[in-house]
């Protein structure tokens, strides 16, 4: 699996800062290269202290 898309090391896409009710996006690019799927985690941080975390599936994963 490759993340291809953001380039930074940490694999990090800034938003900047969210009004009250606004909602943003964040996308990935990602190359499974040869296999048919992963399971991943992503986490949203806040400047706050918080965090959300989600699991997913990407692709077949066995």
């Amino acid at each position: 699996l490759q993340i291809v898309s953001p380039t930074l090391s940490d694999k990090t896409i800034y938003l900047d800062r969210t009004l009250s009710g606004e909602t943003k996006e964040a996308t990935f690019e990602i190359k499974l290269n040869g296999i048919n799927g992963a399971k991943g985690k992503v986490r949203i941080l806040s400047t706050r202290g918080g965090y959300i975390e989600k699991e997913l599936e990407i692709g077949e994963v066995k």
